[in-house]
């Protein structure tokens, strides 16, 4: 998550994947059925089968048996290179933590009310764009 998203909330500039994941589990967002990735919900990885979560994708699409995702640190061995990357993996991918369910906090209208604190937010790949809407901030406290 950008350091934009996570100022206001709270939570610093830096918030690890398994930071993200107990976060979200508090809320009851965090789900193990991959065919109910939607749009913008965030899947989390554990490549070690540690417990930890190491990295982290965002849905672009759901086909069903498979879920496209855009990663970032996507350079073969050194995951410290900057690439982003458009990946697939099938729903029974062995790597996957937990998706996290992100429907109630985006929207696709901006609503007016006193509590809203909403963010554009873009996502266009290769010139199309996958999401245009709102992430409604003040539904994360």
């Amino acid at each position: 998550m950008s350091d934009e998203l996570l100022i206001p909330l709270g939570l610093g500039k830096h918030w690890s994947c398994t930071e993200m994941r107990s976060f979200f589990a508090a809320k009851g967002k965090v789900n193990h059925d991959y065919k109910t990735a939607e749009v913008g919900d965030i899947i989390l990885y554990d490549w070690d089968k540690s417990g930890d979560c190491d990295h982290v994708g965002i849905v672009i699409e759901n086909r069903g048996s498979e879920i496209v995702v855009i990663e970032g640190n996507t350079c073969g061995d050194n995951y410290l290179e900057t690439c982003v990357a458009l990946k697939t993996y099938s729903v029974n991918y062995q790597y996957f933590s937990c998706i996290i369910d992100m429907s109630d906090y985006m929207t696709d209208e901006p609503t007016n009310t006193s509590t809203s604190k909403l963010v554009p937010v873009r996502l266009t790949i290769g010139g199309e764009v996958v999401y245009d809407g709102f992430v409604d901030l003040a539904k994360f406290n």
